[in-house]
């Protein structure tokens, strides 16, 4: 269950900003958690990507400009936020837009149950809304809300290339390698797509280099873990993204040592 507190409190994290933000949303939801590698000590910057959160629909009483309230549902809710312009509705759902019209957030009934709705944002994008009357509108929609999905990616900086690609999840997943034409390393996924958590770590430097992105000098190179978390797993992805870190080792270096 997650109430208002509680949801404000999962997204903003527990710790303060520590340091030079460096990723392209320039947010982090807790402060560095220093790690030894190697007799290394490593910053790991993580952010939360994506939340999804699911409730059952309830009616929505409006008050506007001293008029009688009236009673909205789902659809109607949305067709209000697409007459104040910050919504526009596509197939199946609605999108939310910030006022330079991108999209922040999508909203939808669930397919297969009809009394209940899903939101799905970057915390990140969304924020401003967060503290507002929109954010208050938006969680009137839902009973008994729920998170059914959590990505949440953490990037390493400035260690070796063949330092990172050593490593492997011990826990007993499956393992899907991609190599590059030059035989290396670039991505690697354990877990499966439907499992309650599949991790993801790719070479975010060269994919950035790829789509002729500019990344600064300072970064000499620069992975990421990306952990999506699904159902249960979900509600508990602050131990969960930590216990999977933990689960990195590698036969050449020493395992991942928690210092803080």
């Amino acid at each position: 269950m997650v109430n208002d507190l509680e949801l404000q409190e999962k997204i903003d994290g527990r710790g303060k900003e520590k340091g030079k933000l460096i990723n392209e949303w320039n947010s982090w939801f807790s402060s560095a958690k220093r790690y030894v590698i190697n007799e290394t000590e490593v910053n790991l910057k993580c952010s939360i990507d994506r939340i999804t959160i699911v409730g059952e629909l309830r009616k929505f009483v409006w008050v506007r400009d001293n008029l009688e309230p009236i009673t909205l549902d789902f659809e109607m809710v949305w067709m209000v936020f697409e007459d104040q312009g910050v919504a526009r509705q596509v197939r199946n759902g609605w999108i939310l837009l910030d006022k330079y019209g991108e999209n922040i957030a999508y909203a939808e009934r669930v397919k297969f149950d009809k009394n209940k709705g899903r939101v799905d944002f970057n915390p990140n994008k969304i924020r401003p809304f967060l503290h507002g009357e929109l954010k208050r509108f938006i969680h009137k929609l839902f009973d008994n809300p729920h998170f059914s999905r959590a990505d949440v990616a953490c990037d390493i900086f400035n260690l070796s290339d063949d330092f990172i690609r050593q490593y492997r999840i011990v826990d007993p997943v499956s393992f899907k390698p991609i190599y590059g034409a030059n035989g290396l390393l670039e991505t690697a996924y354990w877990g499966s797509r439907s499992s309650e958590r599949q991790v993801r770590m790719y070479n975010k430097r060269l994919e950035q280099t790829k789509k002729k992105e500019i990344v600064p000098e300072e970064i000499e190179s620069w992975w990421r873990l990306e952990v999506q978390l699904r159902r249960a797993k979900a509600e508990e992805w602050n131990s969960v993204v930590f216990e999977s870190l933990e689960s990195f080792s590698s036969p050449h270096y020493l395992t991942l040592v928690h210092t803080s």
